[in-house]
């Protein structure tokens, strides 16, 4: 899969995709952030504390999906971005056959939190993927209150709960 987007820069960052030199440090970032979050009763990407997930994450750079944001060559964010369904948005969403693009594991590094960057960088993303006329889809854990408010300030309409073995997750969308 080719560069999904019309642009690589995003105020002073740049946006490429992980390639696997970039594996490690984005798990252990996601790694970081799901430790705060346990540490704070937020339930959202748990199983990144399981050291093995970062075969996740490896899987995910070597199929396109993931790009990171940079500051020079320091990781400022990550995300997910694919218009393939995976296993886990089938079990969300259905089977869907349209022009969606699936965002997962939106994330800003620590250091750079509380600077507006995730909301900048989502807004960034909607302008400038190469389509017009598309749709993002997303989902979080439904007790995360703080993501859920971020998603809806953020433009996202929220559509539905669905219940994935005792854990309920928010889905929502957005056309652009």
């Amino acid at each position: 899969m080719s560069f999904i987007f019309r642009i690589d820069q995003f105020n002073t960052f740049t946006i490429k995709k992980a390639t696997l030199e970039d594996v490690q440090s984005v798990y252990q970032m996601l790694y970081d952030i799901a430790q705060i979050l346990k540490q704070k009763g937020v339930h959202q990407w748990e199983y990144l504390l399981d050291r093995q997930a970062i075969l996740e994450v490896e899987a995910a750079v070597v199929e396109g999906a993931t790009y990171i944001v940079v500051n020079e060559e320091q990781l400022v964010a990550t995300f997910n971005l694919s218009q393939d369904q995976s296993e886990w948005d089938q079990a969300l969403w259905g089977e869907r056959n349209d022009d969606a693009f699936y965002l997962h594991r939106l994330a800003v590094h620590p250091t750079y939190r509380h600077q507006q960057i995730g909301l900048q960088l989502l807004s960034w993303i909607e302008k400038n993927l190469s389509v017009t006329n598309g749709l993002i889809r997303l989902d979080c854990v439904g007790g995360n209150q703080v993501l859920n408010e971020f998603y809806r300030q953020a433009g996202y309409m929220f559509k539905k709960t669905v219940d994935i073995e005792g854990t309920p997750f928010s889905l929502y969308e957005k056309t652009f």
